[in-house]
Parts: C-alpha cells; sequence; structure tokens
C-alpha cells in the first residue's frame, strides 16, 4: 500500500489453511472444477500465499 492512504498501518495476516481452503470456495463456487481437484489439498500447498495470490490461481 502507497504511504499516506492511511493514517495507520494495519497488518492483515496471511489466511490459514481453513480460511485458504474457503477463498478458493468462494472463488470456483461458480465455477466447474474437475472432480478429481482436491481443494483441501490446494489450501495445504498454498501455505504463505494472500487471499489475492489464491484469488489469481482461481482465475
Amino acid at each position: 500500500m502507497r504511504p499516506g492512504r492511511l493514517d495507520q498501518l494495519v497488518y492483515i495476516p496471511l489466511p490459514d489453511e481453513p480460511s485458504r481452503l474457503q477463498i478458493f470456495k468462494a472463488n470456483l463456487r461458480k465455477t466447474p472444477v474437475a472432480t478429481d481437484v482436491d481443494l483441501n489439498c490446494l489450501a495445504k500447498a498454498t501455505k504463505g500465499f494472500s487471499g489475492a495470490d489464491i484469488t489469481e490461481i482461481c482465475q
């Protein structure tokens, strides 16, 4: 974020595994997903990814 937009810096932590799973589900809810795609596995494999990173993967 560019300085000067907010008076304070706000730390937003990276999502944990259950949160990443929910982000995948939310992003893919209207997208056909193959039956062999394991969202739980994807959530585990994306440790350290932000919500924006996961959204980009889904697009």
